[in-house]
């Protein structure tokens, strides 16, 4: 087998056939002239599966690179300052997803925060499935502990959506406080809405 330029298809080139993105191992030409093609999958749910196909027998197969690709490093490479700054930002993104200990909520929110709030949230990080039932006293911010778990599930991205049940008199109050506070645009599903 041979690892260099086959026809279109060169070794460690995209290509796209069957549905799906493939990345070229390497490629042979057959006696009668056929292309031969090992192909590795990219795809999430095939990732690392292997084919060997006749490229000219595929059906709509074609190369698949990105033309943005070629014009990395084009331009020159970036600042040192430049560079730091955007690691910085990678390595503190990485850090609070990756650590529990870290809120990021907090200091996305406007609000004033008190210690005793933090708890809901930091008991929130420990689940697995966050599954929790806040019951302070009138007045102690249940809306504010609530909004922090939300907020916080939503950067991390261990949620997509939330529905928020209460009763009639609070709607305003939640949907309010989540825009005001935390910067959450709700969609209120009342009869008006659904009408």
């Amino acid at each position: 087998m041979s690892d260099q330029a086959l026809g279109p298809i060169a070794f460690g080139e995209f290509v796209e056939l069957r549905g799906r993105k493939w990345l070229s191992q390497g490629a042979e030409q057959l006696a009668n002239e056929l292309n031969v093609v090992r192909l590795s999958c990219i795809e999430d749910d095939a990732q690392g599966e292997e084919a060997t196909v006749i490229w000219d027998s595929e059906i709509a197969a074609h190369t698949a690179t990105d033309a943005l690709w070629g014009a990395i490093g084009s331009e020159g490479a970036d600042t040192a300052a430049t560079f730091s700054a955007w690691l910085k930002t990678v390595d503190w993104n990485s850090t609070s997803v990756a650590d529990k200990a870290l809120f990021q909520a907090p200091f996305r929110a406007g609000i004033r925060l008190d210690p005793y709030q933090l708890a809901p949230l930091q008991k929130a990080l420990d689940l697995p499935r966050v599954n929790m039932l806040i019951a302070d006293d009138v007045g102690l911010g249940k809306t504010i502990e609530a909004g922090l778990v939300l907020r916080e599930m939503l950067l991390r991205g261990r949620v997509n959506f939330v529905v928020i049940a209460c009763p009639p008199s609070m709607i305003m109050q939640w949907h309010e406080e989540l825009g005001h506070k935390f910067g959450i645009a709700a969609t209120v599903l009342d009869r008006s809405y659904l009408a």
